[in-house]
């Protein structure tokens, strides 16, 4: 069975823009909340601001990698949910070879998309066979949680 995504580099967070500081902070409080959500205090979650706030100061290294945008079928999930003419832009960008930043994954999942609908979407659409993306699944989770009362919020 071939790989879901392959490694072509590392970059650390800190050196990220702050979008996609966010995508990924994002990405690391959705596998918190599934991995270890049920061991919460009741009244207590993860809190995406914090999690940011943690990640820049441990400043982690993060695998880029590439992945087949036909295997994040972004685009049967997206009825509905995203902008027909971004992703007919961003097709038509792919097809001219423009680049894009990277999208965000949890190849941990069998979802794995976590952000960039529009650009895994419109890379299909356009048959790109692959696209570069930050993996979640990289970040050491138990690492991240050693910070205790930095990550939790009462609800």
């Amino acid at each position: 069975m071939p790989k879901r995504v392959e490694v072509i580099g590392a970059v650390a967070f800190s050196s990220l823009g702050p979008d996609l500081r966010w995508d990924v902070s994002l990405g690391v409080t959705e596998a918190l909340k599934r991995d270890y959500g049920h061991s919460l205090p009741d009244g207590y979650d993860f809190g995406t601001p914090r999690i940011s706030d943690v990640l820049l100061s441990d400043d982690p290294e993060i695998d880029v990698v590439t992945v087949d945008p036909k295997k994040l079928k972004a685009c049967p999930r997206l009825t509905g949910a995203y902008h027909v003419g971004t992703v007919r832009k961003y097709e038509k960008a792919f097809l001219r070879g423009d680049q894009f930043p990277p999208i965000v994954i949890d190849s941990g999942t069998r979802k794995m998309l976590v952000e960039g609908a529009h650009r895994a979407c419109a890379a299909e659409r356009a048959e790109v066979p692959e696209i570069q993306a930050l993996d979640v699944a990289s970040i050491d989770l138990e690492e991240v949680v050693r910070h205790g009362d930095k990550l939790l919020f009462r609800r």
